[in-house]
């Protein structure tokens, strides 16, 4: 046997052990319920693959395991590499607290990826990927004991799991030619109820092109407690569950924000960027309607907007509102951000820059010296966010989460407001945004 295939062996028949004995696995005697989610999410020429199991532990915790496996196009099909992973969960970032790789063969794909992508959590789900494959994004419940084998055959089921993960192509180490996947685990105890709302975040890096691409996927579990049957003819414990009843959807209650601008509000930021620095020069020579502040941005200040028509499902009862960055923020905060975005190329001081916001008012109020901190806040998230080597998803969350205003973080005045307002997953762009505007440049 050649070296390449003792190692392939070696690595199938240990990772079938911690398939057949997964160190996360409960007993029998374990009360535990789970749900799983599969989702497969297109970003530029790639697609990732994703399997997710939510389960509450015999500990009183709440785990969420997830594996990811992405696939690139021609000769960058084995060449992207899922990275940088996190849930992001009533606006906390939640980081895993386990990261291992897992690694597939490209002839295990013809198979369907989803079996592979539960199998790297754990072989007892496999039996159940194909339906929620059939359902992506809609989580499934699978209930305490869901394996695909028999508890009671000990060693012949510990064989039948090597067999598995051999007919899998999945391996615990790489061999050359195989496709790397990442398999994270994270604590989500005591945001169980923020899991029917919740993102997966992370990132896919092709080494060697250099490449890296935001993906986002929502994460929409179940948090409806289970309801238990009524107890059965015998008299012993309780009968089976019964199915699920969906009512029907108040919508005079239902509180949803604005549609997703995310995307392309980013674009709208690059291309802004753009023209400021092309312009640059011809802005600088139009000179200053006052010590630091440009006439560029007296003339143009009121062009600096973002707006977007709603959706026929977004936003209800959370009026004037969008969804950016996972977060449900007022739809003036896009507003503020470009200001502040298009200040800090301008090389303006950011006090001065906040004390000339809104000059367009002075006629219209008595005073306007207090500018309210949301307002502040916008400002600022844009000014940082400039200062940025790129303008990314991740980039203007964390900016948001950094910057603060009279000790309170920016993302807390900003989305805090709006918590209750269910985010948006219609995707949608502006009619009218600063980017499209004629300049003024004389």
């Amino acid at each position: 046997m050649d070296r390449y295939k003792m190692i392939r062996v070696l690595t199938i028949i240990c990772l079938a052990v911690n398939l057949a004995f997964p160190a996360t696995a409960l007993s029998a005697d374990d009360d535990e319920r789970e749900q799983i989610l599969y989702d497969a999410v297109r970003q530029g020429d790639t697609v990732s693959d994703i399997g997710c199991v939510l389960k509450e532990t015999g500990d009183g915790k709440t785990l969420l395991e997830v594996s990811i496996l992405t696939k690139g196009q021609g000769a960058n099909f084995r060449r992207w590499m899922p990275d940088r992973p996190y849930v992001l969960a009533d606006s906390e970032r939640i980081t895993p607290i386990k990261t291992e790789k897992f690694y597939a063969s490209k002839q295990s794909l013809a198979h369907g990826v989803a079996p592979i992508v539960f199998a790297a959590i754990g072989s007892q789900y496999v039996g159940h990927a194909g339906r929620a494959a059939s359902s992506p994004g809609t989580p499934c419940p699978v209930g305490p004991h869901a394996s695909t084998i028999e508890e009671h055959h000990g060693t012949a089921e510990a064989i039948d799991r090597v067999g598995m993960a051999a007919g899998l192509g999945l391996l615990s180490a790489q061999a050359q030619g195989e496709i790397t996947g990442l398999k994270t685990t994270y604590d989500v105890t005591g945001f169980k109820e923020a899991m029917s709302k919740a993102l997966l975040k992370f990132q896919v890096a092709n080494k060697h092109t250099r490449q890296q691409l935001d993906v986002t996927v929502p994460l929409r579990f179940s948090t409806a407690p289970e309801p238990e049957g009524p107890p059965d003819e015998a008299g012993g414990g309780k009968g089976p569950k019964p199915p699920p009843v969906s009512a029907p959807k108040d919508e005079s209650k239902m509180k949803r924000c604005g549609p997703d601008v995310t995307d392309d509000y980013l674009t709208r930021l690059k291309i802004i960027k753009g023209r400021i620095l092309s312009h640059r020069k011809i802005i600088k020579k139009m000179g200053y309607v006052e010590v630091g502040e440009f006439s560029f941005m007296r003339k143009n200040g009121m062009k600096m907007d973002y707006w977007v028509y709603p959706t026929a499902n977004c936003p209800k009862n959370c009026d004037e509102t969008l969804t950016l960055v996972g977060l449900c923020v007022n739809q003036s905060a896009t507003n503020d951000i470009i200001y502040g975005f298009v200040g800090r190329l301008l090389d303006m001081d950011l006090e001065y820059l906040i004390g000339a916001a809104d000059w367009h008012e002075v006629a219209a109020r008595s005073d306007i010296s207090g500018k309210p901190p949301v307002k502040v806040a916008g400002y600022s998230v844009g000014y940082d966010l400039a200062r940025e080597a790129d303008i990314t998803w991740d980039a203007l969350r964390r900016v948001m989460e950094t910057v603060s205003v009279n000790g309170q973080r920016a993302i807390d005045l900003m989305a805090g407001p709006h918590r209750d307002c269910e985010l948006c997953t219609d995707k949608k762009g502006a009619h009218k945004d600063f980017s499209q505007e004629v300049w003024v440049l004389e």
